[in-house]
């Protein structure tokens, strides 16, 4: 697969391509015709449309495969079936270990995506590419909604600001992401969401069977939940293994982030680390997990090794939702800040355990329990859709008006908010958070820590502004946490 000619270049709304015939010997490739390849004899497509038919891929992403051996410029994405699965990767024909072309793309607005695995390839958004003289949009990627298996090697890269991965609409059966893992080894993932969109028929279509993490991905923000407009209480979402082999994570939590419906997904939570450089890390986001009834599962279990950690906390960051039942960890070989294995904010429930155990590690404060003091609720405001720039003080005095408000079990005290492109490429979407805070004093019951050959340091470990009371010292407790027996 190549584009026939060398360059291609764009009008001023990046919706027309021109191909540039005065440059690198003009065309190159016709499309269907025969070419020698490296020695061999290969048919070459100009179109993705006219090399899926001619692959007309069956079985996995494994069996099918379109190979770039020139840049790909499209203005769609190659398939948007779901029978249709294959990789996209590149040539590397002066055998330097990187791919010898990329695939420039740009499609608008929200898109399934076909089974797909992008592996040794460099994916693009137009606008990163080239901008027009006059242009105003963003030209990139709109919002991919893959149909089924969707996979980024640590050798692909490619670039979102949202993510949409478990869809089902349920006017339509036959909508449903098939069940497959989501494997991200490489990539820079500003959002993503198991579901978008403010109407009750797009739902979740809890297809994902494991997540796989790690290599060269960079998350700003790991969960697993839903879209901000999912303010309803039955948008929860379940809780597949998750299994981290490196990679780059801000904040990196097991529940949803972006909303706080008062219910939870009844299961509980396992995530397994071997390598990553992480920020923020908790069992919980602002979402609970467990059965709020009974307080049956609820359980988050943690396995990790040559991890590097500024904040670990085995529990959740919301006392208003927390992790109904036990907190276990097994950590090896890892540098961690601030640790502590129970929750940092939210009373665990009577009859539960904390339990760490942990190896050749490294550790600045270290609190076997809860961590404990001002934990935030979070509200969401409705999108303002579709705008180049806001008032944000009028907004923010509107939405912000520091009041107790008992919805939410606290006083309105802090704002967060995103500004970023929308995905229809030509405007921007902007969000505001507004959280309400309370005191916690993340109660923990039966609390067990056992070190092997472990230190408690002084000397500066990460970026992370530790209480000076509290750096070199071992906690068998919390901090403000309060331990009850």
């Amino acid at each position: 697969m190549s584009d026939a000619y060398p360059d291609v270049v764009y009008n001023q709304g990046m919706s027309t391509a021109t191909n540039v015939t005065t440059v690198g010997g003009g065309q190159r490739y016709t499309n269907g015709e025969s070419y020698d390849i490296n020695g061999n004899s290969q048919a070459v497509y100009t179109t993705m449309s006219a090399a899926v038919t001619a692959l007309n891929p069956s079985g996995s992403v494994y069996d099918n495969a379109i190979v770039l051996v020139g840049n790909v410029h499209s203005l769609s994405l190659s398939n948007e079936t779901k029978s249709k699965r294959y990789t996209i990767m590149s040539i590397d024909l002066d055998k330097d270990n990187e791919p010898d072309y990329s695939y420039i793309l740009r499609f608008d607005s929200r898109k399934r995506v076909h089974p797909v695995r992008i592996d040794f390839l460099n994916v693009i958004g137009l606008g990163m590419a080239q901008k027009s003289n006059g242009g105003t949009g963003t030209y990139n990627f709109g919002i991919m909604q893959p149909y089924g298996w969707f996979e980024c090697t640590n050798t692909g890269l490619f670039r979102v600001t949202q993510l949409e991965y478990d869809l089902y609409d349920s006017n339509n059966g036959t909508s449903a992401r098939e069940e497959s893992p989501m494997i991200l080894q490489g990539g820079v993932i500003e959002q993503w969401v198991t579901v978008g969109g403010a109407e009750d028929q797009y739902q979740e279509a809890k297809s994902v069977t494991y997540y796989h993490i790690g290599g060269n991905v960079w998350f700003k923000e790991f969960h697993i939940g839903v879209h901000q407009d999912k303010t309803k209480n039955h948008f929860v979402s379940k809780h597949p293994p998750i299994s981290v082999t490196g990679g780059d994570y801000d904040i990196f939590y097991l529940t949803g982030y972006y909303n706080s419906p008062n219910n939870n997904y009844d299961d509980n939570a396992e995530c397994y680390i071997n390598g990553g450089r992480f920020n923020k890390v908790a069992g919980t986001g602002m979402q609970g997990i467990g059965n709020l009834d009974t307080h049956a599962n609820g359980n988050i279990t943690w396995q990790i090794d040559n991890a590097d950690i500024n904040e670990f906390y085995g529990g959740g960051i919301n006392a208003a939702h927390i992790a109904e039942g036990n907190i276990m960890t097994v950590i090896s070989n890892s540098r961690v800040d601030q640790f502590c294995g129970g929750p940092k904010f939210g009373d665990m429930n009577g009859g539960r355990k904390v339990v760490t155990n942990a190896t050749n590690c490294t550790f600045r404060t270290f609190f076997g329990a809860g961590y404990g003091g001002n934990s935030y609720n979070r509200k969401y405001p409705a999108n303002k859709n579709n705008v180049q720039n806001i008032d944000w003080n009028s907004w923010v005095g509107e939405q912000y008006t520091k009041k107790y408000d008992a919805n939410y079990g606290g006083v309105e005290t802090r704002i967060d908010y995103q500004f970023i492109p929308m995905s229809g490429n030509t405007s921007n979407v902007a969000r505001l958070f507004v959280d309400y805070v309370s005191f916690s004093l993340a109660t923990t019951r039966d609390v067990t820590s056992k070190l092997t050959d472990c230190t408690i340091t002084k000397s500066a470990l990460g970026s992370l502004d530790l209480f000076s009371q509290c750096v070199g010292n071992f906690y068998g407790g919390g901090n403000l946490g309060r331990l009850l027996c």
